[in-house]
This record gives structure tokens, C-alpha cells and sequence, in this order.
């Protein structure tokens, strides 16, 4: 009886670490083919006429569409807001904004269900008016690496300390950004983080402060009320969460 339920736990556990596998596997497989299908899609960049339509109605203090990467991308998925780069990890994406923070936890880039989900922007955000706080969403797939399953690399001395990690990379369909970390912590849940909306300047700069204290690592960047910064967040366990902030540098 003994050695019946010894076999039974091997077998069990033999059966969890090949599903955990194969999971993975077919998770960093579906990624791959979406890429390739983008990569493919920007290299024939047939976004021309797709600008013209996007720029034609444009006045004179509107942003004009000027990426055409991105542009050619929205035939794929018209909710195609823009690209997002994090140095040294595996985040390399467009990204995309739904309805809600829902939809896209549970769809990719070509709104098929899909387990991975994408990375999604904020309902709440506007790319063309640039919101205070645009905040950015995806999973932590930490074993297969793919959406944020590599954000909390930059919790690691040897990531947070080598200064070509302090950027990030957020292009939109509008303009090239490019964003100053200064805060990485992992916290339990809450969404005090998450504001988009601030009565004046001074409170938009406590908020900021708030931020900056809860950071691991002292960034030596100096925040003011008229900032705009980035939010990068994903789960690290059921109750935690790996948090990135980073302020615009060319505002």
C-alpha cells in the first residue's frame, strides 16, 4: 500500500511539472506566432491611406498621426494605441486599449481568447492629450517570460543599478515618449496607485511623492506638479503586485 501511494505522488507530481511544461511552451508559441505576424505586418507598413483618414479631420491643436509603424497595425487591431519597450526584460510590445480593464486579460493582440491576454493600456487614458498617468496592464506569465513575465527583473540589484535600464520606450500613434524610472516596489493589492484624475498641481505632486517613497531604490529623480509619469503593473502573486513608475523625460 505504501509503495501504491508512492507511485501515485510520483506520478502526480511528474504529471503537474509536463503540464506546467507543455503550458508553457504553448504559451511562449502563441506569443511567437503573434510577433511574427506583426513583425510581418509593420515590414509591408501599408498605413498611407490609413494616416490620411486619421490626420484629415485635424485641427490646428490636434496631434497629427505620425507613426506609421504603429498606424499600419491598427488593420490588425483597430484598438492599437501604441509600443512599449522595457530594457533587458522580454517587454516588447504593442499595445492596445480596450472598453475596459476586462477584455484584454483574457484576449490577445488579435482578440482571440487566450490565457496570455495582451498589454493593454487603460481605459481611462487618452494617448492624445497624454493622461498624467498612463497606466499599462498585462500578466505576470512568469515562467514562459511573455507580457510583463519579466517586469520583476527590475527588482534585481543588477537590473535597477545599470543606468541603460532607466528608460522606457512609449511609442503612440501621436509621438516617440520616453520616460525616467523612478519608482519599482511590489506591494499588496490596492489601486492607490492607479489615479488618472488630480484636483491641482499639489496634489498630483503628493501623489507623485507617494510613489517615489515606496521605491526600492532611489532613482535621484526630482518630481514636480506639472509631470506626466507611466505606470507599469502586474501581478506578483494573488494578493501582491510588481509596480514600475517612470516620469516623461522630453515633455
Amino acid at each position: 500500500r505504501d509503495r501504491t501511494c508512492s507511485y501515485l505522488i510520483l506520478f502526480i507530481v511528474f504529471f503537474s511539472f509536463g503540464y506546467v511544461f507543455y503550458d508553457n511552451y504553448v504559451s511562449m508559441k502563441n506569443v511567437s506566432n503573434i510577433q511574427e505576424k506583426i513583425t510581418q505586418v509593420i515590414e509591408i507598413n501599408d498605413s498611407e491611406e490609413i494616416m490620411e483618414d486619421l490626420n484629415e479631420n485635424k485641427g490646428e491643436d490636434d496631434k497629427l498621426v505620425v507613426n506609421e509603424d504603429i498606424v499600419s497595425l491598427i488593420q490588425e487591431n483597430p484598438q492599437t494605441i501604441g509600443w512599449l519597450k522595457v530594457n533587458n526584460t522580454n517587454i516588447d510590445y504593442p499595445v492596445v486599449q480596450g472598453a475596459d480593464n476586462q477584455y484584454y486579460l483574457k484576449h490577445n493582440y488579435y482578440m482571440e481568447e487566450d490565457n496570455n491576454g495582451w498589454v493593454f493600456m487603460d481605459y481611462r487614458n487618452d494617448t492624445e492629450l497624454l493622461s498624467d498617468n498612463v497606466i499599462i496592464y498585462a500578466h505576470n506569465r512568469y515562467h514562459s517570460g511573455v507580457m510583463f513575465g519579466t517586469l520583476q527583473n527590475t527588482l534585481r540589484y543588477s537590473w535597477y543599478s545599470n543606468p541603460d535600464n532607466h528608460t522606457i520606450s512609449f511609442r503612440t500613434l501621436y509621438e516617440d515618449l520616453e520616460y525616467q524610472i523612478f519608482s519599482i516596489y511590489k506591494i499588496s493589492v490596492t489601486t492607490d496607485y492607479m489615479r488618472v484624475l488630480f484636483a491641482d498641481d499639489n496634489d498630483r505632486l503628493d501623489f507623485y511623492n507617494m510613489l517615489k517613497d515606496r521605491s526600492i531604490y532611489d532613482f535621484g529623480v526630482t518630481l514636480s506638479g506639472d509631470d506626466k509619469i507611466i505606470t507599469l503593473s502586474t501581478c506578483a502573486a494573488e494578493y501582491n503586485r510588481y509596480v514600475v513608475h517612470a516620469v516623461l523625460k522630453n515633455k
